[in-house]
């Protein structure tokens, strides 16, 4: 397999096994408190990283120089990042929530003008102000319930946790590295997985778990594919393979947008339109019902290739600033 091959094998592995960790960590949370979730499932990827490297017969001991970044990493992304998401998580739904999470991008441009002494080019402050409109059309604020207390404190949470990611990030960027980036990550998982173990007891009894097979499945994944794999994969990966990524997500919404070309074409066709024009013939007594459903599908469904859209956009200004370096 070549290297390209590779990354992109990489990066498709971390998209998959990020995307699907959130809902595996939901349910987790019908079952689990937030601390102690996140610790089991950072033990059982911590166990996995280190028979990982084992295998490789490279176990290194840190150089002291990088012992700054080995705990920037761990408290504020293994440790900080996982529990105020994870505790965001218990508050609010995964849907739109997520979107906030992954909002670190936008906060490391201007940290690294404010802390590393970068340049606010004029590209890099329009790249910021697009993945803001961006946010605002994805999140929308509008249909927020802003009296929900709860739904508010739980998004600020997931929105802190985005900083914290986005404080590890620059602090990796600053960092003049001694060993590789892959070398400290069984002593990063080692340590999140000391410091959550000792939080969940000093705050949290461990509950009386109802184990099931379920449960079981669940943390595996989100301690193996969710953590320890998605991290390795991390580290591995390179901005060529992040293009291909992108593009690989672009295609996607195309082939989206066509099958709902495919589906609203049938619809046209057989007249299921809701208007002056609508014909139900399947069932004439249930005409008035047929047409509020259909009615909410085409705005349902419309919605979310408008979403679609708008994500290909965002997509598409990623894929042109990564292509330039601007965003690693």
């Amino acid at each position: 397999m070549t290297a390209h091959r590779l990354g992109l094998l990489l990066l498709f592995t971390t998209v998959i096994c990020w995307g699907l960790t959130w809902p595996v960590h939901k349910v987790l949370l019908e079952s689990l408190p937030p601390v102690w979730s996140v610790a089991l499932r950072t033990a059982i990827g911590m166990v996995t990283i280190f028979a990982v490297a084992l295998l490789r017969g490279r176990l290194p001991r840190p150089a002291r120089a990088d012992l700054p970044v080995l705990l920037s990493i761990t408290l504020l992304h293994m440790v900080g990042f996982t529990l105020l998401s994870t505790w965001g998580l218990q508050q609010v739904t995964t849907g739109r929530s997520v979107v906030l999470a992954y909002t670190t991008p936008l906060w490391v441009t201007p940290g690294a003008v404010l802390f590393l002494g970068e340049r606010l080019t004029a590209r890099r402050l329009a790249s910021v102000a697009l993945g803001l409109l961006g946010l605002v059309a994805l999140f929308n604020p509008l249909a927020f319930d802003w009296g929900d207390r709860r739904a508010v404190l739980g998004n600020l949470a997931i929105l802190a946790a985005a900083f914290f990611w986005a404080g590890s990030i620059l602090h990796i960027r600053a960092h003049r590295w001694r060993g590789t980036p892959f070398d400290l990550l069984p002593w990063e998982i080692l340590l999140a997985t000391v410091i959550l173990t000792a939080v969940g007891f000093a705050t949290t009894p461990f509950p009386a778990v109802a184990w099931s097979t379920r449960l079981v499945l669940l943390l595996l994944y989100a301690g193996i594919p969710g953590s320890a794999l998605a991290y390795w994969a991390v580290k591995v990966g390179k901005r060529n393979h992040a293009i291909g990524m992108i593009v690989v997500t672009i295609l996607f919404a195309l082939a989206f947008l066509f099958i709902k070309y495919l589906e609203y074409s049938h619809k046209f066709n057989e007249h299921l339109i809701p208007g002056l024009h609508f014909e139900y013939t399947a069932e004439p007594q249930f005409v008035r019902h047929a047409q509020i459903f259909f009615s909410l599908y085409f705005v349902m469904t419309g919605l979310h290739a408008a979403h679609m859209i708008v994500g290909m956009g965002l997509m598409t200004w990623m894929l042109i600033w990564t292509a330039r370096g601007v965003i690693e």
